[in-house]
């Protein structure tokens, strides 16, 4: 459902890529679509990354299980001129909720980069660019949340996952409505419904092997030094907090 009557446009760059070997070439053009709300007087402070209340749990899971507020809002900075709130209901997805609340709550998407972004899909965040953290919650993986009715509509935010009960810290925004991925246990939990400019999101095309973009298992290896190295033009998210 559309909220209120303002429109919101998402512009994101298309990039063509060509391997040569080693070589990358790229031809870039814009697309336009959009999303069901925009507010042009969000604040244009571009944040540093926030200070961890428990730096401890970002190499420890076990630390960071707190309950979360049955809702709650959390700003994104994102590079390019990209700020944008997302707003989170407990009651779409509980498990869901209460990770992505704690992920945020100790700064874990601070400095994280979007490796995975594709035309008329998505786009998803949320390795850590510290290959110690990353590594440490690779395998914390929490259980599946049960449907609530909540479809993956344009501008919803939802947990990746690589199967059954596999959610650990990667979550995707829908650049279109998605439903079939409701039959696949890909349960939202935020709805983005304030930008304050058009977010610009160069798109990566599917990950390596099956495509041009950045290697999953790199990144959790090697950390942001492998994005900066092979992938220096790819937008991150420079902080994310709860107001």
């Amino acid at each position: 459902a559309v909220v209120g009557s303002l429109a919101l446009t998402l512009i994101y760059v298309v990039t063509s890529v060509v391997y040569t070997n080693e070589q990358i070439t790229e031809t870039v053009t814009t697309v336009e679509e959009e999303l069901p709300q925009t507010n042009a007087n969000l604040r244009k402070n571009v944040y540093p990354p926030v200070n961890p209340t428990n730096p401890e749990a970002l190499l420890n899971p076990s630390l960071a299980t707190e309950t979360a507020p049955e809702t709650f809002t959390v700003e994104f900075q994102v590079s390019r001129r990209g700020l944008f709130r997302a707003n989170c209901h407990r009651e779409w997805a509980p498990k869901g909720a209460d990770r992505f609340y704690n992920l945020v709550r100790i700064g874990f998407y601070d400095d994280t980069y979007i490796f995975r972004s594709i035309r008329n899909f998505m786009m998803q965040f949320g390795i850590s660019s510290d290959p110690q953290v990353a590594n440490a919650w690779k395998s914390a993986s929490i259980t599946d949340d049960k449907n609530a009715g909540i479809s993956n509509k344009k501008g919803y935010l939802t947990f990746a996952h690589a199967g059954p009960n596999t959610r650990t810290t990667q979550i995707f925004i829908n650049f279109k409505d998605n439903a079939f991925l409701d039959r696949q246990s890909f349960t939202p939990l935020c709805q983005v419904t304030d930008m304050h400019t058009p977010l610009r999101v160069r798109i990566t095309g599917e990950g390596a092997p099956q495509g041009p973009g950045p290697s999953q298992e790199q990144l959790q290896r090697l950390g942001g030094t492998y994005i900066k190295e092979r992938y220096p033009d790819i937008d991150r998210i420079i902080s994310a907090r709860l107001l």
